[in-house]
């Protein structure tokens, strides 16, 4: 990435951001020590408030407040400043005269609360900061082919980053009278060709290009970003990168112009299996004591809402293609598979939806409660119990039948080496608005990229896509 200060930034709404951003961290630790407090009571907790703001400046010493993350990035980055902070609160206080174990049972509490918080606060603070264009950064893409789009597609399910697409530069042979048409109808126009760049970004006010690097063909990415840097605060390069990890290192050849990736699956080490299968039982218990109410409730709603059991089993392929029975809360009438035979016997589009998907969008042997239940993704809560046996993890790849395998191709090695999960990667990036190949990409980069942190914040993300309520069907 090429950058360079922009002379005309608007200081005070800078200033004005990053002043509203700690105060959302303030407020969001301060709700965690309370929290704390009336779990445990400390009397010495008010002498605990140095910890939110040594971790504020933590925050504003790493530029935290300034950068321009993804949901995902940004919590890994606050969930290892605020574990730092609060490690370091604890060896300070130590030397006061209070018990070492109450002292240690408050700060544990308040840093569970933060984490869960801190993420929270932080989207919101920034959803709000780009609602009143105090977030915002206009990007100009060039290149419109699949990176070029993909990449647009990122940024417009990432509100969070504040960038704002001014429209497309068409590479080589694409038409530049057209728009390019986006997930759910919205549509980018092509403002001219590759050559235009210096014009189009002095007109639009551009403040940040993208280079699609793999839609330019022969045109030199090098020579065209430090052609338009001077002219805009930021360059970013683009590569198709997608199918290599991005947790091992990253390192030059010596004194070659060139990069040496180190790439090794994080998720099949022994050690990551144990903390990972901890952390399921873990959450997992929490979970279920929490949600206990809720599936009685449920379960009383499915039976006299329509005929059938309460549960629903499916056969899918778990780790190390074992088969396993999943549970989930019944959303179809009981004699679902024969309403399925017909339907698609009636209907070649149905039967070409089913196809591609293995789901129809408005299907018809979905019952009333049902479809709500999948609104919500609360049909899935009884696989608490599959992470029990552990047949499968709270966060994982998507659980697929038999059929489906095939589909995955080179990548179903990698499916085959975790265990599937309740949630993953795919669900926190469209949901059912996600295309069947882009779902096993996606599957295939987290089996790759796995961490726990990753884990952390797509638990996080899947409490906001829920209650959201987009993409599921």
């Amino acid at each position: 990435m090429w950058t360079r200060t922009h002379g005309s930034v608007d200081k005070w709404r800078f200033n004005s951001a990053v002043t509203i951003m700690v105060i959302f961290d303030l407020m969001a630790f301060c709700v965690s020590f309370l929290v704390a407090c009336m779990i445990f009571p400390f009397e010495f907790a008010a002498s605990l408030a140095g910890i939110p703001v040594f971790a504020c400046i933590c925050f504003l010493t790493k530029k935290s407040y300034i950068k321009h993350l993804s949901f995902l990035q940004e919590s890994v980055e606050i969930v290892k400043i605020s574990s730092f902070s609060f490690f370091i609160g604890f060896i300070f206080f130590m030397f006061w005269p209070c018990s070492i174990t109450n002292l240690g049972i408050e700060l544990t509490l308040a840093w569970i609360s933060s984490l869960c918080l801190l993420p929270l606060a932080r989207y919101g603070g920034k959803l709000w900061l780009v609602k009143k264009h105090f977030w915002e950064r206009t990007i100009l893409i060039l290149g419109t082919g699949e990176t070029g789009r993909s990449i647009a597609e990122m940024m417009m399910r990432e509100p969070v980053l504040g960038y704002r697409i001014q429209g497309f530069l068409a590479d080589n042979g694409s038409r530049t009278d057209i728009l390019v048409t986006m997930p759910w109808k919205e549509e980018i126009p092509v403002l001219g060709p590759l050559e235009s760049a210096e014009e189009v970004i002095k007109k639009g006010q551009i403040t940040d290009i993208v280079v699609a690097v793999p839609d330019l063909g022969d045109i030199d990415p090098g020579n065209l970003a430090d052609r338009l840097q001077p002219i805009t605060r930021s360059v970013l390069l683009v590569t198709d990168l997608f199918k290599i990890p991005v947790v091992g290192e990253v390192g030059s050849m010596l004194t070659r112009p060139g990069l040496l990736f180190h790439c090794e699956n994080s998720s099949v080490y022994p050690a990551n299996i144990l903390v990972k299968r901890i952390v399921d039982l873990m959450i997992g218990s929490a979970a279920l004591l929490l949600s206990l109410p809720i599936m009685m409730l449920i379960s009383l709603i499915i039976k006299l809402d329509s005929q059938g059991p309460v549960f629903f089993f499916h056969t899918r392929i778990g780790r190390n293609g074992k088969t396993f029975k999943c549970w989930k809360f019944r959303t179809m009438h009981a004699n679902a598979e024969e309403i399925l035979g017909k339907l698609l016997m009636e209907n070649p589009l149905l039967q070409m939806e089913w196809q591609k998907n293995f789901k129809l969008k408005d299907d018809p042997r979905v019952t009333r409660v049902g479809r709500l239940l999948r609104k919500t993704s609360l049909d899935e809560l009884p696989q608490i119990a599959n992470v029990f046996k552990g047949e499968m993890s709270l966060v994982g790849p998507r659980p697929v039948v038999a059929q489906e395998l095939a589909r995955f191709g080179p990548y179903v090695n990698s499916y085959l080496r975790v265990r599937p999960g309740i949630t993953g990667l795919w669900q926190v990036s469209g949901r059912s608005d996600t295309d069947y190949f882009e779902r096993v990409h996606l599957d295939n980069w987290y089996t790759w990229n796995w961490s726990i942190w990753l884990d952390i914040v797509i638990l996080l993300r899947t409490v906001l896509i829920v209650f959201n309520r987009r993409g599921a069907y």
